[in-house]
C-alpha cells in the first residue's frame, strides 16, 4: 500500500468509499467545494427492503495502489466515483466526459458505478449530446449553477448510493455461491501475488486458505452491506479456518474484522457528516492578554481534559456518555491482530491503521493504558517508501491521540517532531507555516503560556531545556516565513522568562540576535495577532534595566500649591470638629486613618500643570554586558502629559543607580501614572508597576491643579556665595548678604513681583 489513512476507525469498515474527483480546468475551488459539501451531506441511506442502514464515505484523493488492497480488505476499493466538472460550451461535454472515462478506467477493477456532475448546461441535459445520454454504465446530471444544485443533488445521490448497494448486494450473494465450488480462487495481497507463482493449488492447505480468505471477505461485504451480525460470524469461521491452515496474515484481518463488527454492533455510525481532518478554526480574542490558542489548549485537569474537544472533530464527552461497553477481550483480539500483522514486512501500513483503529476504539472505553500500548507501537512500526508528509502526518495523529488520552507531555513530544520533520532536510517543499502553528500548539504541553503574565519567577514549571529547545525552535519558523515582528515577540518572551536558566554566552547571544532583529523591524508593545485568530500579547522587557523603586516626588517647597483651609490635618481635630455629640471617639480616629487599595495609590500631594514634575527612579542592569536604554519616560492616562524622555547606559552588571524622570502636566485634572516607557535592545516596552512584585502600588493617582500665580522676591542687595545650612534649607531660592556694624544702618529695596 503506498499511502497511510491516519485517519481509519473500526466504523470505516462497514462505510462504501466514493471518490470525488474534478474535471476539467473551469471549476472554481469555492464551486467545488459547494458541491463536495452538498455531495457529502450524504452520509448514510436507509434501504427499506431489506431493512438495511448503508453508511458512506468521501474522499477527493486516493490512490490506485490503495485500492488494490481491496481483496484483503473490501472497504479499501472505490465502489463508487463522482466527478465535477464545468463547461462554458456544449463542445467541451466531450472532453469532460472523456475525462470522466479515463478515472473510471484507473479504477475499473473495483468500481461499481459512477456519477459525472456538470455545472453550465441546462438541467435537463437538453445540451448534451445523444450517444452521452444513451450510456446507460455513466450517468450525467446537469445543473446550470451549484446554487442550483443543493436540493436535487442530494436525492441523486441517494439514488446513486442505493446503485451501489444492489450491486454490493449482488457481489455478495455470488461470493456466497461461490464457496459451494470445487475451484475457488485463491484472494491475495498485492505484495503475495508474486509469491503465488508455482503454489501447488490441488493440496488440501491450498483449499483451506482460499476457504478462509473468501470466508473471510464475505464478511467484509456482509460489513458493507449492513448486515454486520452475519459479518461475525463470517469472522469468526475464517479466523478458525485461518489459524487451522497458518494463514497469518489473513488470520490478522478476520482478528480485525470481528474487532470492527463488534464496535459496529454495540454501536452504529453515526448518520451526521464525519469530520474529516484537522479542522483548525481558532476565533479572534478580544480579551488582553489572552490567546486563543492558550484557550484552545490550556492545561486542564486530567478528568477535565477528557471532556473537551479536539481539533480533529472528536468531542470526548459525547463519546464516553454514549458509549457501550465492549467485551474485554476485544484489546486481546486487537493485540493478535497487530501481532499477526507485525510478522509481514510489507504489511506495515496495515499493522499502523489497525493499531491507530484500537486506540481510537478503547478510549470511547475509557481503557487508557491500553490504548497508550497500541500508540506506542504505531512509532516502532517501519513502512516501507513512506513520504515526508506521511511521518509528519504520523506524529501529528499521535500528539492529537495523546492529547484524547490526557497524556499531554507525550503530546507536546510528537507535537514537536511533527512540526520539524515537515521542515526537515529531506523535505524538497518545507511547511514553515505547518511548522509553526504545531509549535504553538505545543507550548502548553511544555508548561509554556504565550502570555508572559502567566510566568510566575522562581516557580519551577516543566523543564527549562526543553522550554528553551521549542521556543527557540518557534522563533526560527517564524523567522523563516518571513514575519519578523512574530520572531522578535517570542525572542522577546524567551529573554523575559527564560533568562535564569541561561548562561552568560548564551545570554549574550540571545541580546544579540534581538538587536540584530529589531534594527530592521522594532519591537512594538502592541499585541499582535496572527491569520488564524491567536494573539500574542505584548511582551515588555521588565527586567531590562530592573526597577527596583518608582515614586512621584513632590514640587520644591516654593512651587507647592497650598489649599487654604480653616480644618486642621489632625484626625482627632477633624473628628472634635464634625458634627458629632462626642468629643473624642477612638473607632473614628481608626476610620479616618485607615485606608483602601486605590486610596493608598492617591498621592497626598499636587502637581501644578505647566511646572516640571519629578519621578525618582532607582534602575539597575542585570545583563552581563552593557545596556543602552532610550526613551525612558512616564506611561501616564487621564490629562495630557508630556514626558521628558531619556536615555542612559548601564554598565554590566550594575546598580541601582538614581534617575529622575521630568514632564509637563498640560491640563488640569486627575493623572494617573501607571509605570514607564523604554525601549531597550530595540524592543519598546510599556512596563506597567501592577507586572513587578517588587512596586507596591499597582500605578499612583495624582491631582494637578490650574497654573496658580508666583510672587517673586528681589533686593539689591549683592547675592551671597554662600548663605548657612538651615533645616528648611530647600525652601531657599534666593539669597543676599550684607556687612553691618553695630549700631550702623543700612537701606535697601525689596521687589515683591507677582509673574
Amino acid at each position: 500500500m503506498s499511502s497511510v489513512d491516519f485517519e481509519q476507525t473500526a466504523e470505516d469498515h462497514c462505510r462504501l468509499l466514493i471518490l470525488v474527483k474534478q474535471v476539467g480546468c473551469h471549476l472554481k475551488p469555492k464551486s467545488l467545494n459547494f458541491v463536495y459539501d452538498c455531495i457529502s451531506k450524504v452520509t448514510s441511506h436507509q434501504v427499506a427492503s431489506p431493512p438495511r442502514t448503508i453508511y458512506l464515505k468521501y474522499l477527493k484523493q486516493y490512490q490506485r495502489e490503495n485500492s488494490e488492497w481491496g481483496d484483503f480488505q473490501a472497504h479499501r476499493k472505490v465502489l463508487g466515483l463522482v466527478c465535477i466538472g464545468k463547461c462554458d460550451d456544449v463542445n467541451e461535454v466531450g472532453e469532460l466526459y472523456k475525462l470522466h472515462e479515463d478515472l473510471k478506467e484507473q479504477y475499473s477493477g473495483t468500481l461499481y458505478d459512477s456519477r459525472l456532475i456538470l455545472l453550465g448546461l441546462k438541467q435537463d441535459g437538453s445540451a448534451i449530446e445523444k450517444r452521452l445520454r444513451r450510456d446507460g454504465t455513466s450517468h450525467v446530471i446537469c445543473y446550470p449553477g451549484e446554487e442550483n444544485c443543493a436540493g436535487d443533488l442530494e436525492i441523486r445521490m441517494q439514488e446513486f448510493v442505493l446503485s451501489l448497494f444492489w450491486v454490493l448486494e449482488s457481489k455478495r450473494m455470488d461470493r456466497r455461491s461461490l464457496e459451494r465450488h470445487d475451484r475457488m480462487a485463491l484472494l491475495t495481497a498485492p505484495f503475495e501475488k508474486k509469491d503465488m507463482v508455482g503454489v501447488d493449488t490441488d493440496t488440501r492447505m491450498y483449499r483451506k486458505r482460499c476457504q478462509g480468505r473468501l470466508r473471510k471477505f464475505l464478511g467484509d461485504l456482509c460489513l458493507l452491506a449492513g448486515v454486520p451480525s452475519e459479518a461475525m460470524a463470517h469472522y469468526q469461521t475464517a479466523s478458525d479456518i485461518l489459524r487451522s491452515s497458518a494463514d497469518w496474515l489473513w488470520l490478522g484481518a478476520a482478528y480485525e474484522g470481528i474487532c470492527a463488527a463488534t464496535v459496529i454492533m454495540a454501536k452504529p455510525p453515526s448518520r451526521n457528516a464525519p469530520k474529516v481532518g484537522f479542522q483548525r478554526n481558532l476565533s479572534f480574542s478580544m480579551q488582553r492578554g489572552v490567546s486563543v490558542q492558550k484557550e484552545h489548549l490550556s492545561q486542564l485537569p486530567f478528568t477535565a481534559t477528557l471532556g473537551r474537544n479536539f481539533s480533529n472533530g472528536f468531542d470526548l464527552s459525547e463519546v464516553r456518555n454514549s458509549a457501550t461497553p465492549l467485551p474485554d477481550d476485544i484489546i486481546e483480539k486487537y493485540r493478535e491482530t497487530v501481532q499477526q500483522y507485525a510478522k509481514f514486512r510489507n504489511a506495515g501500513v496495515v499493522e499502523l491503521e489497525a493499531s491507530l483503529k484500537a486506540c481510537r476504539v478503547l478510549v470511547t472505553q475509557n481503557k487508557y493504558l491500553a490504548a497508550a500500548d497500541f500508540l506506542q507501537n504505531v512509532v516502532y512500526i517501519n513502512i516501507i517508501m513512506i513520504t515526508e508528509e506521511e511521518k509528519t502526518n504520523r506524529f501529528s495523529v499521535l500528539a492529537e491521540l495523546y492529547d484524547q488520552l490526557g497524556m499531554h507531555r507525550k503530546a507536546g513530544f510528537f507535537r514537536r517532531i511533527s512540526a520539524m520533520q515537515s521542515v526537515s532536510p529531506a523535505n524538497p517543499k518545507p511547511g514553515w507555516p505547518y511548522c509553526y502553528r504545531t509549535l504553538l500548539q505545543a507550548l502548553s504541553s511544555f508548561h509554556l503560556s504565550l502570555d508572559p503574565k502567566d510566568h510566575k519567577p522562581g516557580m519551577a514549571s516543566g523543564w527549562p531545556v526543553a522550554q528553551l529547545r521549542v521556543l527557540h525552535d518557534l522563533i526560527v519558523s517564524a523567522r523563516k516565513m518571513g514575519n519578523p515582528a512574530i520572531a522578535i515577540r517570542h525572542l522577546t518572551y524567551l529573554l523575559h522568562t527564560m533568562i535564569e536558566h541561561l548562561s552568560v554566552d548564551e545570554i549574550k547571544e540571545m541580546a544579540s540576535i534581538l538587536e540584530s532583529y529589531t534594527s530592521r523591524c522594532e519591537g512594538t508593545p502592541q499585541a499582535l495577532a496572527l491569520d488564524d485568530g491567536t494573539i500574542l500579547p505584548p511582551v515588555p522587557l521588565l527586567k531590562f534595566p530592573t526597577v527596583k523603586s518608582l515614586k512621584l516626588l513632590n514640587l520644591p517647597p516654593h512651587l507647592r500649591p497650598v489649599k487654604l483651609s480653616k480644618n486642621s490635618s489632625d484626625p482627632v481635630e477633624k473628628v472634635k470638629s464634625a458634627n458629632n455629640p462626642f468629643i473624642y471617639s477612638p473607632l473614628q480616629i481608626f476610620k479616618a486613618s485607615s485606608k483602601t487599595a486605590e486610596e493608598k495609590c492617591e498621592l497626598d500631594f499636587c502637581w501644578v500643570q505647566g511646572d516640571v514634575c519629578e519621578t525618582s527612579v532607582f534602575v539597575s542592569n542585570p545583563l552581563p554586558f552593557e545596556l543602552h536604554c532610550s526613551n525612558l519616560g512616564l506611561l501616564t492616562e487621564g490629562i495630557k502629559f508630556e514626558s521628558y524622555p531619556s536615555s542612559l547606559s548601564l554598565p554590566a552588571e550594575s546598580g541601582p543607580f538614581h534617575v529622575k524622570l521630568t514632564g509637563v502636566p498640560k491640563e488640569s485634572g486627575s493623572l494617573v501614572v501607571h509605570g514607564y516607557t523604554t525601549n531597550s535592545l530595540g524592543v519598546r516596552s510599556h512596563c506597567r508597576l501592577r507586572d513587578m512584585p517588587q512596586i507596591e502600588q499597582n500605578h499612583y493617582k495624582i491631582k494637578v491643579v490650574p497654573p496658580l500665580p508666583q510672587l517673586q522676591v528681589s533686593t539689591s542687595l549683592p547675592k551671597s556665595e554662600m548663605f548657612s545650612t538651615l533645616d528648611d534649607s530647600d525652601s531657599v531660592v534666593t539669597s543676599a548678604s550684607a556687612s553691618l556694624f553695630a549700631g550702623e544702618r543700612y537701606k535697601r529695596v525689596f521687589t515683591h513681583k507677582l509673574c
